[in-house]
This record gives structure tokens, sequence and C-alpha cells, in this order.
């Protein structure tokens, strides 16, 4: 399994963001179900967010950007980064091998 590390930012005032935050939870809720979302949050300055996911491929994560209602209302910009983990704390073990 790979890491990626999704960077969102908003391009548009915060408050054009909320009224699309409840859709935006529900679609992640379906990706933390599977368990490949470690977290995800709101940047500390407000003007994007983040999203640790695990997966086989970018290609595999196309949808967690594609369906989400930020995307589909074109108010957040992602970068998608992938990290080659070396080390990481034993608590996230499992997570990062999928199991």
């Amino acid at each position: 399994m790979n890491v990626y590390v999704v960077i969102l930012t908003y391009k548009v005032p915060v408050d054009k963001i909320m009224p699309h935050v409840p859709a935006h939870r529900e679609h992640l809720d379906a990706w933390f179900d599977t368990n490949s979302i470690l977290f995800s949050g709101m940047q500390l300055s407000k003007t994007g967010g983040a999203i640790i996911v695990r997966a086989e491929s970018e290609e595999a994560i196309q949808p967690l950007i594609e369906q989400d209602p930020f995307y589909l209302h074109d108010v957040a910009d992602y970068q998608i980064i992938g990290v080659d983990v070396r080390r990481q704390q034993p608590v996230i073990d499992d997570w990062i091998q999928g199991r």
C-alpha cells in the first residue's frame, strides 16, 4: 500500500465552503468506512484541508477527489503527494500495511 497526502486549497472564502461541508464529510465517511483514510481536517489557517489516505495507486484515489462535493462545486483545488513511508509510530503500522 502507498500513502498519499491530499492537500486541499480553497478557491473561495471559507464562508462559501461551509455550505458544502456536510456533503463533503458524508463523502469522506465512505472512505473512512473502508479504513482508507487515516485522518482528514481543515487547515488551521482555514484556507484548505488535508487528507491522509492509503491506496494502491494515485489513480485509485481519484474518486476521492472527483466525487468530493468541494470538487464538484469547484470550490477547492487538490494536490496529491505520494509518500514513501520509511518510519512510523507503531500505532499506525497496521493501517499503513492495510490490515
